[in-house]
């Protein structure tokens, strides 16, 4: 999975490599400073995230995918979790519902009909033999 430590590496690269070849790289400098927030991709716009992509250096057929994954739940997650967004920060235009997660913890959800777990001796393998068999036995 691509993450923001990852394209600052890409984008860091490709600084080096346009200075080496006397081309401007302001616009990559501007980069570098969006991607020192690690939750820059939930704050921007959809538009504004693909031209960061392209400035970058991301192939064309590789954007939308590449995007999808940086503004995933599982990447929202993992930066609430790490303390680089906070979910009711008012700056992010990507949010997700954030989940108690007390929720298997409870021993009983109230009003609700629990039901009893069946255990069978026999693997389901056996079972499906032994009806079939029961069943042509008739």
């Amino acid at each position: 999975m691509i993450r923001v430590e990852d394209l600052k590496l890409l984008n860091n690269s490709k600084i080096e490599y346009l200075k080496k070849i006397g081309i401007d790289c302001k616009d990559n400098e501007i980069v570098s400073e969006i991607l020192e927030d690690k939750a820059c991709f939930f704050k921007m716009q959809k538009l504004d995230a693909i031209n960061v992509l392209k400035y970058i250096g991301l192939q064309e057929t590789k954007i939308n995918e590449v995007y999808t994954k940086l503004i995933s739940i599982d990447e929202f997650y993992y930066l609430v979790k790490g303390g680089c967004i906070k979910p009711d920060d008012k700056s992010l235009i990507i949010k997700y519902k954030m989940y108690d997660n007390d929720i298997f913890k409870k021993e009983s959800l109230k009003g609700e009909k629990t039901k009893e777990l069946t255990i069978y001796k026999e693997n389901i393998f056996e079972r499906i033999f032994n009806k079939i068999k029961k069943l042509f036995s008739k």
